[in-house]
């Protein structure tokens, strides 16, 4: 079941980013990015920055928050916990979308 619970929100994150186009931590004014991996005491960590139809992007920062690397990543092949706050982020950015075409009255 909880298979299904992540491939159908992957469904739903591929569905909205495909309607309303790719996204960034930043253009959404996230307070903090989703962590996909911290290592080293915290000494680097890698934050979720890009959300594409097919996957993510990250950005790999040392301790000082100098970006000294970037990956991507399917969705299939990320955590049910990620995948769950992705659904979340991309939710609101549907509903922004939405509130926004029709303040336009597009």
């Amino acid at each position: 079941m909880k298979e299904e619970s992540k491939h159908s929100k992957i469904a739903y994150i591929k569905k909205v980013i495909k309607e309303w186009g790719p996204t960034k931590s930043g253009e959404l004014q996230l307070e903090s990015s989703p962590i996909m991996n911290s290592l080293g005491d915290g000494n680097v960590c890698e934050l979720i920055e890009d959300f594409y139809k097919d996957g993510v992007g990250t950005a790999i920062y040392d301790r000082n928050g100098e970006e000294i690397d970037w990956n991507n990543y399917e969705y299939e092949d990320l955590s049910e916990d990620l995948i769950d706050q992705i659904w979340n982020i991309i939710e609101q950015y549907e509903v922004f979308n939405l509130k926004f075409e029709k303040r336009c009255g597009s």
